[in-house]
């Protein structure tokens, strides 16, 4: 909790005060002085946070003395106690500066905290209290959490965009309004929440264009959309808020969506949706040393083979589900985006089950609820992972005569990678026959070299196993 950090937020304090030309007293009677705690702010890492945590966030305290013709008094010692024991300020008796000003910070590294119960006659929270002397105090309270778990994680939403539906480089604001609470529902103040509107267009508040803002005491703050005026705009604009805590080392986020049209209320037919080869079409089982992810899409056309400009939602589903795979984020099946451009898009995850990626499409073009066209293929391959697993195996029973004295028996090894999938066709396994001590011959061979999904002896196939034979006489 530097000095920066202090300085940062009494500039902002003194900004808003309107600081003149008026001489500080040095020396004057105590009768008529005011001594009051302008703020009283969590604080974490020099940043404004929601409360103050054991550990995580401590109370940033500013207090000011004026004499009786309300001119700050400077070079006086105020000094500041609290009643929770666990508690310490980071500066002891420190002295105003030509504007009256002290700051301190109220620092709490231990016990279970203090928080007001409303529904009891009595405050059960901390108090601090600031003192120039033994007739000149004053106090302020405050809550402090014993735990992060008290009031973390936040939430975070963003209101419905009004309108929903902009017209490019048409200057026609989209405005929504974002707000955080803590784990208890209580608006977070005075903090800063991040703001993002991506490639589409930018934030103002006010005539100021930003990407972050204060919350009110409502925990709100209100802002605008608009685009950039580039045909390229024209789809869904994503606005997202974000709000990282310092201390905590984690975030929440909420997104607002706005249509950017090229004509409003302009609806385009779109008469059907196709469903391109994957690039690449090909990827591997989790885990399988290869590419595990790929894109899928849906092209929407017109009846004129043209893509629809305007944004429609496409629903994307996996049917069937191979193990483990899955659409955009971990356990997601189904899933719903809108196109840019005329073209939705999606990606697709391996999972540890090999086998064809099967899609199926459906679009809402009149953006009824209702989906009117639809399409399946199937534009990805997930391939077996490298050998992991190898079994090999022989039959007796199914020994033959091959005359002149020799016999052959049929023998197989199965080939799994390590989800025990059967490996792809075509790859090679080898074979040796070694003596079992203490024999150091043998009198047999096998053959040397096959390969899975080769024929055996009675001409079939079988995915992942690969068969020889071994050859033996009868000494």
């Amino acid at each position: 909790m530097g000095i920066y950090g202090h300085g940062a937020i009494l500039c902002f304090i003194l900004i808003g005060s309107s600081c003149d030309d008026r001489e500080a007293s040095d020396v004057l009677e105590e009768e008529g002085m005011t001594l009051t705690i302008l703020t009283a702010q969590p604080v974490a890492n020099g940043a404004a946070v929601g409360e103050a945590v054991v550990d995580y966030a401590d109370e940033l305290l500013i207090a000011e003395l004026r004499n009786a013709d309300g001119e700050p008094v400077k070079s006086k010692v105020i000094t500041f106690s609290s009643n929770y024991s666990d508690g310490d300020f980071d500066t002891d008796d420190p002295i105003t500066n030509s504007d009256g000003i002290v700051v301190v910070t109220y620092s709490a590294d231990g016990g279970s905290g203090a928080v007001d119960d409303p529904t009891t006659p009595l405050y059960e929270n901390v108090e601090v209290t600031a003192y120039y002397s033994e007739n000149l105090e004053t106090s302020i309270r405050f809550d402090l959490y014993g735990s992060k778990d008290d009031v973390w994680p936040y939430s975070i939403t963003m209101s419905d965009p009004d309108p929903e539906e902009i017209m490019l480089a048409s200057d026609t604001p989209s405005s929504m309004t974002c707000r955080l609470l803590n784990k208890r529902g209580t608006p977070v103040r005075n903090v800063i929440v991040q703001f993002d509107a991506g490639e589409h267009g930018y934030i103002k508040i006010g005539d100021d264009v930003v990407d972050s803002d204060t919350t009110d005491t409502n925990g709100e703050i209100a802002l605008t959309f608009l685009d950039n005026g580039e045909d390229a705009n024209i789809g869904i604009a994503s606005i997202r808020a974000v709000f990282n805590h310092p201390t905590i080392g984690d975030s929440v986020s909420d997104t607002s969506t706005v249509s950017i049209v090229s004509e409003v209320g302009l609806v385009q037919e779109c008469t059907y949706v196709e469903i391109p080869s994957s690039v690449p079409d090909h990827i591997v089982v989790k885990d399988g040393g290869g590419i595990e992810s790929t894109s899928i899409k849906a092209r929407l056309y017109d009846d004129n083979d043209n893509l629809i400009a305007e944004p429609r939602q496409v629903r994307f589903v996996l049917n069937p589900v191979l193990e483990g795979c899955y659409l955009e984020e971990s356990g997601i099946t189904d899933t719903t985006v809108y196109t840019v451009n005329g073209i939705a898009t999606v990606s697709v995850n391996s999972g540890t089950q090999p086998g064809t990626v099967r899609i199926e499409v459906s679009v809402d073009c009149d953006e009824d609820g209702e989906y009117e066209i639809e399409a399946n293929d199937v534009p990805v391959i997930i391939a077996s992972g490298p050998p992991y697993h190898i079994e090999p195996e022989y039959d007796p029973a199914s020994t033959t005569s091959i005359g002149g004295g020799f016999y052959q028996t049929q023998c197989a090894a199965i080939v799994y990678d390590r989800w025990y999938n059967p490996v792809e066709d075509s790859t090679y396994v080898y074979w040796t026959i070694d003596p079992i001590p203490p024999d150091t011959l043998i009198d047999a061979f096998v053959e040397g070299i096959s390969f899975t999904g080769n024929e055996n002896l009675d001409g079939d196939n079988i995915s992942g196993v690969a068969f020889s034979h071994i050859v033996y006489s009868t000494d």
